[in-house]
């Protein structure tokens, strides 16, 4: 009746209040907290071997012979893996030095562009909370931390996910001319 009318509009009201102060404020700043932790090296950590270890050495390598085109680990080629991750690697080693950190930069910045791109792709209110619950969670975390291919590769299907329903998007809306080339 009326005063349950009444509850229901007040309950919906405060409801709305503490989703705006969680919108507003809680997960920006959680979010920002979440980033920090990704770029934070500990002291002394090393590279884990014999992943982490190798996907240094490639580019370190390419940085001594010049040789950008041709993988190798200990003067023998390399071709198991794609070779965007020794590229960025190599970019980071020869930006910042040949340091654990900067081997490991390339999988810092994959996980923050797949936050970016949750933030982009989702509505307002659930893009800051996808990229909350994706920077938060166990593996991506740990993944974003460690110099592997596996951060690369995840922002990279995400990117192509992302272009993908901006062409459908575009087509549903009868735009025609380069729109193929989103996706």
């Amino acid at each position: 009746t009326l005063k349950q009318n009444d509850y229901v509009r007040a309950a919906k009201a405060v409801g709305a209040r503490w989703y705006r102060i969680l919108v507003r404020h809680l997960l920006p700043n959680t979010l920002g907290v979440l980033i920090i932790a990704v770029f934070l090296e500990l002291p002394g950590s090393r590279l884990l071997e014999p992943g982490e270890a190798r996907y240094a050495e490639i580019p370190r390598e390419m940085l001594e012979t010049g040789d950008w085109v041709t993988p190798r680990v200990n003067q023998q080629p390399y071709f198991e893996k794609p070779p965007l991750l020794y590229w960025s690697n190599a970019i980071a080693l020869r930006v910042f030095g040949e340091n654990d950190y900067a081997a490991r930069l390339t999988s810092r910045l994959s996980a923050l562009a797949v936050a970016v791109i949750l933030l982009v792709a989702l509505p307002r209110a659930e893009g800051p909370l996808a990229a909350l619950i994706f920077l938060s969670s166990l593996l991506p975390f740990l993944l974003a931390r460690q110099n592997l291919i596996d951060g690369l590769l995840t922002a990279a299907v995400a990117a192509c996910l992302l272009s993908l329903r901006e062409f459908a998007r575009r087509r549903e809306r009868g735009e025609r001319g380069l729109t193929w080339i989103i996706a």
